[in-house]
């Protein structure tokens, strides 16, 4: 209940000090700042007696508040967990495969090293292509 009046509050400071868009303040009155602090007054008083006036809201309302910080709790613990379990393993994504023991030395693709040398060997280019790449460079 008091992250919600706190969440409220700032929201509206933040709304109080937003411009108004132009030609908005023809019929209302501008509101001077003792009058503003009289009324947030007013208000804070009457919130903090909404207890005593309707307490089976207020045990409900205290009941919901409890239960969305205890699932907040654990879905935070969950994340963390989550998190922790996949730093600890070095797993970077869902899609990176796990090494199996046949799979030892191969590279992550799975590749079986199918190339023979002559295949490593880099191309055959004529000297006058290699000059002119040179030249370029």
């Amino acid at each position: 209940m008091g992250f919600l009046i706190k969440a409220a509050f700032w929201l509206s400071v933040v709304v109080v000090l937003l411009p108004a868009p132009e030609g908005s303040e023809g019929g209302t009155r501008m509101i001077g700042t003792t009058e503003a602090v009289s009324l947030l007054s007013a208000a804070l008083n009457d919130a903090r007696g909404f207890c005593q006036r309707n307490p089976e809201a207020c045990v409900t309302g205290t009941q919901a508040a409890q239960t969305f910080g205890q699932k907040a709790q654990y879905a935070s613990r969950l994340l963390h967990d989550f998190i922790s379990d996949r730093v600890d393993t070095g797993v970077t994504s869902a899609s990176t495969p796990t090494p199996s023991a046949h799979s030892k030395g191969r590279a992550p693709g799975g590749s079986i090293d199918t190339l023979s040398p002559a295949d490593l060997e880099p191309t055959w280019r004529s000297p006058d292509i290699r000059q002119a790449s040179l030249k370029r460079s």
